[in-house]
């Protein structure tokens, strides 16, 4: 069986703890907080079918499979960044610092698990 490398590191689940907290009042109004925690909730639901298809390619007993999984984890990934983004747009137009950092930094780490998956991809799928 094809050894994979590890996709998600520790600071992958480190920048989505320290996005774990949801945005509470202050600078967001009720709506923005309502719309900027349900984006966190989308993210983190994106990351664990992410971490479900790294298992699931783990098995794949086929190229095939394995191929099918990683495209998976890349749109499980689109995902969490287009929510990333819709976080860090939600808070800059309340001027939200402490939220625009969280969402900047997770959509930053978000976007070196992309490039893994995607040169994972272009290894064995290509």
């Amino acid at each position: 069986m094809t050894k994979f490398p590890a996709l998600f590191g520790a600071a992958t689940a480190l920048a989505l703890t320290a996005l774990g907290g949801t945005a509470q009042a202050g600078e967001m109004s009720d709506a923005a907080i309502d719309g900027y925690n349900r984006r966190l909730e989308d993210v983190k639901a994106d990351r664990a079918g992410m971490l479900r298809e790294v298992e699931l390619m783990r098995a794949a007993p086929t190229k095939e499979e394995v191929c099918q999984h990683i495209e998976t984890m890349l749109d499980y990934g689109w995902d969490a960044l287009a929510s990333l983004s819709l976080m860090m747009q939600s808070a800059t137009a309340y001027d939200d610092q402490q939220a625009y950092d969280q969402a900047w930094n997770a959509n930053e780490e978000m976007e070196d698990q992309m490039d893994r998956i995607i040169e994972l991809r272009n290894k064995t799928c290509r």
